[in-house]
């Protein structure tokens, strides 16, 4: 993706991935930091939350910060889960796809 310019200096502020795991969901780091933060600065429109659903995408309604997750763009279609296609590779596609999408779009707010 850097040769076509979407990745030209490492900025981890303008665009957040959230690989959303078993392990994240159950994480109280995650949990009480790094969602919380996330989800502030995306509100914020500080910048963009993409999440990518690892093994599964039940996120519980009941769960205040799962309830918001589910509002923001995933970055998989319908967001299914990488380890649900039959070729990963084709999830990452998506991701990739999806990353394009969100860079094009942060661009035009700082145009």
């Amino acid at each position: 993706m850097s040769q076509q310019g979407y990745i030209q200096v490492w900025n981890d502020r303008d665009i957040v991935l959230l690989f959303y795991t078993t392990a994240a969901r159950v994480s109280d780091f995650i949990q009480q930091t790094e969602l919380p933060t996330a989800l502030a600065r995306s509100d914020a429109k500080q910048c963009t939350l993409l999440w990518v659903p690892m093994e599964r995408n039940d996120l519980e309604p009941k769960h205040p910060l799962e309830k918001r997750l589910a509002k923001i763009q995933c970055a998989t279609r319908d967001a299914r889960p990488i380890y649900d296609y039959e070729v990963p590779q084709k999830g990452w596609m998506e991701v990739e796809q999806a990353i394009r999408r969100a860079v094009e779009a942060r661009r035009k707010l700082v145009r």
